[in-house]
């Protein structure tokens, strides 16, 4: 999937300690951590899930209405906002986000 094993680890962490996810070592592999939703983080997940395909249908139908030209070009100004926006949050933060 593209992802490190690091990186992996860190974010369900992250869900462990916001207690949305439970860590498990596999019982036939001692290398191997399982990883299972909690019901808060169930719930979590459909609440996500419910959000999305709302909200992104009713995006996805907005957008229908422009050309992909007009798509282009404001994705690369977007992506030009953002850059400006992240330069300026590690100025103001470092690395601390």
């Amino acid at each position: 999937m593209g992802t490190t094993k690091s990186a992996v680890s860190q974010v369900v962490g992250k869900l462990e300690k916001k207690g949305f996810a439970l860590k498990r070592p596999a019982t036939n592999n001692d290398k191997e951590i399982l990883v299972f939703l909690t019901s808060v983080g169930k719930r979590a997940f459909e609440a996500r899930k419910e959000f999305d395909e709302h909200h992104l249908h009713s995006l996805i139908e907005r957008l229908e209405e422009f050309s992909d030209t007009q798509i282009a070009t404001t994705a690369m100004i977007l992506s030009v906002v953002k850059s400006v926006a992240d330069d300026r949050m590690t100025e103001l933060f470092g690395n601390r986000l």
